[in-house]
């Protein structure tokens, strides 16, 4: 039982979120494109970009098997609307948040220098706009509360699983 149980890691962490498809606004909305004409009517087309600190705690209770905490705390911004020739429109900005849970397991290969990871993972994030910039008064939009959740699978590497000769020498002198 010569290992760590625990680990904390931090990070920055980057998400963008796009909107493929277009929505169709209400009836009693009001097709007006704000000042220039010329770049066609409005479309309901979220692009945010998510800037995070992350934060893990990993428990490894056994070799093989790695249990983990994750949160992310940070800013977003983006636009709401796009133009149905091109450009955008409501610039908006707010805070993100993401919580999720996992477990990995690690595949050893002896004969090479590195380990496969296989990870099932939990995840909940939310984004909260509470800024939106309407410089035309045109939108009924004053705000935006964006859920996500998932069950994310993943396949990942470790690389340098042999020990060294450092790395023998460090176990010796530690004994």
């Amino acid at each position: 039982w010569s290992q760590n149980f625990f680990d904390i890691q931090a990070g920055l962490g980057y998400r963008y979120i796009y909107s493929i498809g277009e929505s169709e606004f209400p009836e009693y909305w009001e097709d007006i494109p704000p000042n220039d004409q010329s770049l066609g009517t409005l479309i309901f087309k979220p692009r945010i970009h998510d800037f995070n600190f992350n934060t893990s705690i990993d428990f490894q209770p056994l070799e093989k098997i790695r249990a983990y905490l994750y949160h992310s705390l940070g800013y977003s911004w983006g636009t709401i609307y796009q133009y149905k020739g091109a450009g955008t429109y409501l610039q908006c900005n707010g805070i993100s948040e993401g919580l999720g849970s996992g477990l990995r397991y690690i595949h050893v290969f002896e004969k090479y220098n590195f380990n496969l990871i296989y990870s099932i993972e939990a995840r909940l994030h939310r984004s909260y706009i509470y800024h939106i910039e309407d410089s035309n008064d045109i939108s009924y939009i004053n705000g935006l509360d964006m859920y996500s959740k998932g069950l994310v699978f993943s396949i990942g590497t470790i690389f340098g699983s042999q020990k060294t000769s450092a790395d023998h020498s460090f176990l010796k002198m530690l004994n």
